[in-house]
């Protein structure tokens, strides 16, 4: 499992130029976990749930946050 992403090294970047502190990647990707831009479970655990790439098909699978 990952522990930070492309996109959370660029939206820390982001923040801290904002201004805030302590908004590292890791940080950051686990707030994108929590708010469900990000779906790190199994394909064969109970908690995991469809993205909108799922539910929308998406060929790439790709969420639209990695464009």
């Amino acid at each position: 499992m990952p522990k930070e992403s492309e996109i959370s090294r660029k939206m820390s970047r982001d923040f801290k130029k904002l201004g805030m502190a302590f908004v590292g990647p890791v940080i950051t990707y686990s707030f994108m976990q929590a708010i469900g831009m990000v779906n790190d479970h199994l394909l064969d655990c109970s908690c995991r749930f469809p993205t909108p790439s799922e539910q929308s098909g998406s060929e790439d699978g790709k969420q639209q946050y990695d464009k």
